[in-house]
């Protein structure tokens, strides 16, 4: 599916989609078939975040498109744990934004 909306390019180069699936308030056990759903339809960029408690089942979404090796942005904040910054860990295929404050 070819989108009419043109991306967005950050400062690194990389071209990020403007129009995302957000996953707030999706539940663990139905967020695999949302992402997966919504990633079928041509989303290739999702909003989502550890605080949100469904990440096993957008995780799962993702690790099958990355197998089909389809790119997929991923934007998520990033929270201070423990006096230091968390990073989301880099996968391959997918980019992760942590978008800055």
């Amino acid at each position: 599916m070819s989108s009419k909306v043109p991306p967005i390019i950050l400062n690194n180069g990389v071209e990020m989609p403007q129009l995302g699936f957000g996953v707030w308030q999706v539940p663990d056990d139905e967020a695999e078939r949302a992402v997966a759903t919504a990633l079928e339809a041509g989303y290739r960029s999702i909003d989502t975040a550890a605080i949100y408690g469904n990440e096993e089942g957008t995780g799962k979404a993702f690790r099958r498109e990355v197998a089909r090796e389809r790119v997929v942005h991923v934007a998520l904040p990033a929270f201070l744990r423990g006096g230091g910054l968390r990073r989301p860990r880099q996968v391959r295929g997918v980019h992760m934004h942590a978008p800055s404050s």
